[in-house]
């Protein structure tokens, strides 16, 4: 399972209503994209937090949201916050850098099922952008090679090498990025390595590198006000990683 994180990341409702008085409030546009969101009873999100869930999986290529989306392997649930759409999860569950569940503003729970809180406890834990959806849109497509192949797209020997040779390259890289390194640039760039280094690419590395470039190449990191740049950032340095990227994509359909 993994959590979304305010840097970048159950109990369903089996017959979800997407007719009626819930169809007409959207143009025909974005009726189409419905089928993949469900929600919360008792835990209502607003309209405003509804469609800015929905950009997010405009914001994704059409043929490459079908392949993810195939077999119906595509499902976002919204609320609140997290232990209302998922009550099964512990609420007094505290993890490493002392977040509960419910300060997560987003999850995924596997097999194409994430979770999207507009109300996450915690002042620095702001509720997800459309950016958080085309993130974890990005880590369902890295697990659909799981079923193919038995494992994830970022294990494969081709991704490994990509990923391992900007990270070797990482100080020379840096170099040709002409923009100067923020502080919060620096946590971008953080993210995306996850404690590697040229002896030792960690796992978590290669699959949030995956998921983050994934969403700037589907216009989701792109359409950040806060992180304005971010793709010159993503191709200078990681250039390798955001080259084989795009190269699926296009095999997969991508305009």
């Amino acid at each position: 399972m993994s959590v979304g994180t305010s840097n970048n990341y159950m109990n369903i409702q089996e017959n979800p209503t997407f007719c009626g008085s819930r169809t007409k409030k959207w143009a025909k546009k974005e009726q189409k994209f419905l089928k993949y969101i469900e929600l919360t009873p008792n835990s209502p999100v607003s309209d405003t937090f509804e469609k800015e869930m929905i950009q997010g999986i405009k914001f994704v290529d059409e043929s490459v949201l079908k392949q993810v989306a195939k077999d119906g392997n595509l499902k976002m649930k919204l609320a609140q916050k997290a232990t209302d759409a998922f009550p099964d999860l512990d609420k007094s569950f505290v993890f490493a850098d002392g977040r509960t569940w419910d300060e997560c503003p987003s999850i995924s729970r596997g097999t194409g099922l994430t979770g999207y809180f507009e109300k996450p406890l915690g002042y620095n834990h702001p509720k997800p952008s459309s950016n958080h959806v085309v993130h974890e849109i990005g880590h369902e497509l890295d697990k659909l090679f799981i079923k193919i192949f038995g494992d994830r797209f970022v294990n494969t020997k081709g991704f490994t090498e990509v990923y391992l040779k900007d990270i070797a390259k990482l100080p020379e890289n840096l170099k040709k990025y002409s923009k100067k390194i923020t502080a919060e640039t620096s946590d971008r760039l953080d993210y995306l390595i996850q404690g590697s280094t040229p002896r030792n690419i960690t796992k978590r590395g290669k699959i949030e590198a995956f998921a983050e470039i994934f969403a700037m190449l589907n216009g989701g990191s792109a359409q950040e006000a806060r992180l304005k740049g971010i793709d010159k950032l993503y191709k200078k340095v990681f250039p390798n990683t955001t080259a084989y990227i795009e190269k699926l994509l296009r095999l997969l359909g991508k305009r």
